[in-house]
């Protein structure tokens, strides 16, 4: 690999032991170099001869004696070593001695901190950093290649490339953006791509007059805004997802519904639009509930794509308070009573043409799903999307839709929950059951659509009896929220796959998909770390998934509690778990 010049300034009259920086180099590549030597008053000095010589066996230069040219500049090439560290190079000429360094490291050590920016919005111009490191040491005067953010994201005003200063350090300047979201942007150094994400936080809802965004799960950007506040004195106080609302002939609602805190003097009919991430259903009729004996009571309602624009004058209002309550959803009209969820808690995958990539869904205590998938980035790293909820859109057709998250977290190896990154959606995803077996999976992560038909996937090959029952989620607690382990049973038998963050706070998974009981309550085996191919954009190739053992785990039961120990790419540890449904 070439590494761009570097220009030394060296001074004859130096004495020994001066230092000066060179590039680092990846173990084995080239590096050409020069070097400039001038008088104590800055005149160059042509026609000095300069023997160089390599400290240790770290690496060779070439040639071993250069001559400097008239403008008192001498070339080599510099070839690295196979063991990563600072090699130091010497120049001697007429007495006096002159070292240069530089950092030998494996690309595949090399790391982007941090991993996260987070942005307020607004278009002024901001300066961001990045220190390049390899196992610890600052790789100095290495060039680093940013690619786009994606549209709607910052714009450089840097340029896409900057070297690193001594420190490992490079600075981008770029224009910030008003618009909110996840931005992943890819970044090159030494051939190697890493990834960092820009996090451009929404403008605040108090710029916003009278409107809130919805709370509560399923965390998808609802937000409620009163229109006629100003008019009427009236402000809004909350919004939040409800699920004790039961419609009217046990109708589904879409979305749910939404309680809206009003604080409000008078009696003025208050008119409201609620905004909806998905499209509604133009034939869907709005429901107030919570209103007294009248209620549940159909309200007129305009729709439009996402949103939904009605007029409430009727509330629940608290004795003595100004604090009034409004419930509302859409419904369709005609639908059936929805029956009880279909059991389809379990792994499932696209069967073996496409061996490699899976997800777990796991059934919450309210009937919703939680589901993570495992696949693989652009590079065929393993990455997830976890969506830790969602919507049953209809009774008869089975169909689940639910937010996609890709979080931003610590290593696995030293986690610390306060600094996870939930981020806003990146995506959705939408499953439409045919059977408890049978699926048809449509999702869009990034920007990037895609389709598949899914299955149970068939891993039991003995019976359960005797054994605990432990499939379920599970997690360190609420002080460890973002990572867990997604336990399947089937029978006897286990598979897990524990999702969880690298060492650049990506997501990363580890799959666990056999082992053995080693006695009534522990179950072990060995730990896998894949490579594959990547999930979006393109069509999956079975061919390129590589499996690597990585370590071992042991699982050990005691009710809702257990301990999951592990020994796993050179570190070993316990983590304590709690079943989290």
């Amino acid at each position: 690999m070439r590494i761009l010049p570097v220009v030394l300034a060296a001074c004859a009259s130096l004495t020994a032991g001066a230092d000066f920086l060179f590039p680092a180099v990846p173990v084995l590549g080239t590096m050409q170099a020069e070097f400039t030597v001038t008088t104590v008053s800055g005149a160059p000095l042509g026609g000095l001869p300069v023997s160089l010589t390599v400290t240790g066996q770290c690496g060779t230069v070439s040639p071993s004696s250069v001559t400097t040219d008239s403008a008192g500049v001498g070339r080599f090439t510099f070839v690295a070593g196979s063991n990563p560290g600072v090699c130091t190079i010497a120049g001697s000429s007429s007495g006096t001695t002159l070292f240069g360094r530089t950092t030998i490291f494996r690309p595949s050590d090399v790391q982007v901190d941090p991993a996260l920016w987070v942005l307020q919005p607004g278009t002024g111009t901001i300066e961001s950093t990045l220190r390049i490191t390899a196992a610890n040491q600052a790789l100095a005067l290495v060039a680093v290649d940013a690619g786009q953010f994606p549209s709607g994201g910052p714009n450089w005003l840097s340029g896409s490339r900057v070297t690193t200063d001594a420190s490992g350090t490079a600075r981008y300047r770029y224009r910030g953006t008003n618009q909110p979201g996840i931005y992943d942007l890819p970044i090159q150094v030494a051939g190697f791509e890493r990834r960092i994400r820009a996090n451009v936080l929404a403008p605040s809802f108090e710029s916003v007059p009278n409107g809130v965004k919805v709370q509560g799960q399923p965390w998808d950007d609802i937000r409620v805004i009163l229109l006629n506040g100003s008019e009427t004195g009236c402000g809004l106080a909350s919004a939040l997802k409800s699920r004790g609302v039961v419609p009217p002939g046990s109708v589904d609602l879409f979305g749910g519904s939404i309680a809206m805190n009003l604080t409000c003097a008078g009696t003025s009919p208050l008119q409201i639009r609620i905004d909806y991430p998905d499209p509604l259903p133009a034939d869907g009729q709005l429901w107030q509930f919570d209103c007294g004996a009248t209620c549940p009571k159909q309200l007129t309602a305009a729709i439009s794509g996402n949103s939904v624009t009605f007029t409430v004058s009727q509330f629940q209002r608290q004795s003595g308070s100004t604090l009034g309550k409004a419930s509302v959803g859409i419904s369709r009209p005609g639908a059936s009573p929805a029956p009880v969820p279909p059991m389809v808690q379990d792994m499932w995958w696209s069967g073996p043409a496409e061996n490699g990539w899976g997800m777990s869904i796991l059934r919450l205590p309210s009937g919703g799903l939680f589901s993570a998938l495992y696949g693989y980035d652009a590079a065929g790293e393993p990455t997830w999307w976890v969506m830790s909820d969602g919507e049953w859109l209809t009774g008869r057709e089975k169909l689940f839709t639910t937010a996609a998250y890709s979080p931003v977290g610590t290593p696995w190896y030293d986690y610390d929950a306060p600094v996870l990154v939930v981020g806003d959606p990146v995506g959705r995803m939408q499953m439409r059951f045919s059977d408890t077996g049978h699926a048809t999976l449509d999702y869009t992560f990034n920007g990037i659509a895609g389709h598949k038909a899914i299955e149970r996937q068939i891993f039991m090959s003995t019976s359960g009896s005797g054994r605990p029952v432990v499939g379920g989620m599970w997690w360190g607690g609420p002080a460890q929220n973002g990572w867990g382990i997604a336990v399947i049973q089937q029978g006897g038998e286990l598979f897990s796959v524990w999702f969880t963050y690298d060492a650049a706070n990506k997501p990363r998974w580890y799959v666990m998909p056999a082992g053995r009981w080693s006695d009534a309550t522990s179950y072990e085996g060995r730990l896998y770390r894949t490579h594959g191919s990547p999930f979006l954009g393109v069509a999956y190739d079975p061919a390129r998934l590589q499996v690597n053992d990585v370590g071992s785990f042991k699982l050990t039961f005691s009710g809702d509690r257990a301990t999951f120990r592990y020994s796993l790419e050179g570190r070993e540890g316990t983590l304590a778990l709690q079943k989290q449904f």
